[in-house]
């Protein structure tokens, strides 16, 4: 869905390319006083701002919202008061054009939403967000660790365009992005250029940036772009106005290789590229002790706290700021960058133990493996959660225990289309499996007294919960990424959304993904790990005075 604009590309020549960036202007804004620049690559926490880019399926292809969707979702976000909306509202190339050359200067405004949504990820809210960078020379570089991501946890994928050895030429960076774009199955695209001055792989003269940049947000191919906030705002004025009209999220960064530079001054430079329109603001530092480290922390924890605050990412990178990776969600960093394969930044981890670091400081809290209430009146147990999490076997045990009926929600699919659930995913799709899911909860609403083990998308419908808590307690099952895998690999070809990357990595990802609306559709949450199925069943038993 490229713009014309975007499809008459242009390629700038090598001699424009490695054109050192000019000197800055003494009048500039974004840096300090005095303060050094720097060098390198890397991103917090609180409520909402949508950011409502391409919605695509589930678990599908990049797709791109219809105008009615669109609108109806806008109307949504208005009533619950979630903020902005960013659609992809494109304005034509000459437009477009006319933006750059005029350099249309950036009024200072101040965000208020804390959540920034693309692609339904919710940057700055809950669990921070692991960001996995692209660094191939190549294209077959490039798509083979998009490959490799597939299997990993990554929520965001960054591609580091420096690294391309074909960077100075648009037509070939956007004929990569295209095909990037189509390996990565949905997942949001991060785009950036690093600049030698700030630890990237090459020069690019402003001009360039700019005409890269123009086509890259206009191309229909990218959901976040990451600009550099030390260009200046002869540069991050026209892109910011591109932005807006393109439906990009900005990434405003600033990166230091040299130093940890103070607290009030980190502070600082978050706040001014808050106040010069950025939807993110980053900023990578390096400690030189621990106690650089803490004043990273410090100043994050801080900016946390303001009011109107915006999502942020701050690294403390080498191994000595590990800790700043993987502690964002206590701090308030809503984004860390860990690798698959090959590392952007000095202390990046791999994007597994990124998973299960986080995860661990998620649910460490948790002193009671059961959590909330059984509803009264209801006759129903209705067991929900993923694949693998123990939802049939504990229903069997329980209507051992108990002489209740069990209802095996694809079972009673399987039964209706005379066709099994890989079938009908491959024959029909998901959609119409999601719909046959509906018509069996309405059916399930009307019973009583019977145990129900739902499919892992089930409550992704609210149509479906309102059906199921009609009349039965909704009782979450929940267990650890590695445990589901488990539980799952020896199964696979019977669980066609895990038939073409069986890993722990994807799981962990499309956990994430459902996690919300398991959480917000359960009325009791049970934590399995550690727990057999006799266990379990024995406390759903206590729970509901079965």
């Amino acid at each position: 869905m490229k713009n014309k604009r975007a499809q008459k590309s242009r390629s700038f020549s090598d001699k424009s390319m490695m054109e050192r960036m000019p000197e800055k202007k003494e009048e500039r804004r974004c840096p300090a006083e005095g303060s050094e620049t720097s060098h390198g690559s890397e991103r917090k926490h609180g409520e909402k701002k949508k950011h409502s880019r391409n919605s695509g399926k589930e678990d599908g292809h990049h797709s791109f919202v219809n105008q009615s969707q669109r609108g109806q979702k806008k109307k949504k976000r208005r009533k619950s008061g979630m903020g902005r909306t960013y659609g992809r509202n494109f304005q034509s190339g000459s437009e477009l054009s006319k933006t750059i050359a005029e350099n249309v200067p950036l009024q200072k405004r101040e965000n208020t939403e804390r959540v920034v949504t693309v692609k339904d990820v919710n940057i700055g809210e809950g669990i921070p967000k692991i960001c996995v960078p692209i660094v191939g020379r190549s294209v077959d570089e490039i798509l083979n660790q998009a490959n490799q991501i597939l299997y990993s946890p990554a929520d965001i994928v960054e591609w580091r365009v420096d690294y391309f050895r074909r960077s100075d030429d648009i037509k070939a960076v956007l004929s990569a992005l295209r095909k990037l774009t189509e390996r990565l199955e949905g997942r949001p695209l991060l785009f950036t250029f690093r600049t030698a001055e700030e630890g990237g792989e090459k020069d690019i003269s402003r001009r360039s940036y700019l005409a890269l940049y123009e086509a890259v947000m206009t191309s229909g191919y990218v959901d976040l772009a990451d600009i550099e906030y030390n260009l200046g705002e002869e540069v991050t004025g026209p892109l910011i106005s591109l932005a807006r009209s393109s439906g990009t999220a900005v990434v405003f960064s600033y990166h230091d290789f040299r130093k940890t530079p103070s607290e009030g001054e980190i502070i600082r430079r978050l706040n001014t590229m808050k106040e010069l329109g950025a939807d993110i603001a980053k900023i990578a530092v390096m400690p030189r002790s621990a106690r650089d480290v803490l004043t990273l922390l410090s100043a994050t924890e801080k900016m946390k706290h303001q009011e109107n605050p915006i999502p942020i990412i701050t690294v403390s990178m080498s191994a000595e700021g590990l800790i700043s990776r993987i502690s964002g969600e206590i701090f308030g960093s809503a984004v860390t960058f860990a690798s698959a394969g090959r590392s952007s930044a000095p202390g990046q981890i791999s994007a597994d133990q990124a998973d299960r670091l986080l995860l661990t400081i998620h649910w460490g809290s948790d002193e009671s493996r059961i959590k909330g209430r059984p509803c009264e009146g209801k006759k129903n147990v209705i067991l929900i959660g993923f694949m693998g999490t123990g939802k049939s076997t504990v229903a069997r045990k329980i209507s051992k225990k108990t002489g209740m009926k069990v209802k095996e929600m694809d079972d009673m699919i399987v039964k209706q289309e005379k066709m099994s659930v890989k079938d009908i995913f491959e024959r029909y799709g998901e959609a119409y499996f999601r719909d046959a899911e509906t018509r069996q909860t309405k059916i399930i609403s009307e019973s009583s007294g019977v145990i129900v083990s739902c499919g892992g998308g089930t409550v992704m419908r609210q149509k479906n919960v309102d059906y199921l808590r009609k009349n039965g307690t909704i009782i979450l099952l929940q267990a650890s990424p590695d445990t589901v895998f488990e539980r799952v690999k020896r199964g696979g070809d019977k669980r066609p959304l895990l038939n073409k990357h069986m890993a722990r990595g994807f799981i962990s990802w499309l956990m994430k993904k459902r996690d919300e609306a398991y959480r917000s559709a359960a009325d009791v949450i049970i934590y399995t790990d550690g727990m057999d199925s006799d266990q379990v069943a024995d406390e759903i038993i206590r729970l509901m005075k079965l």
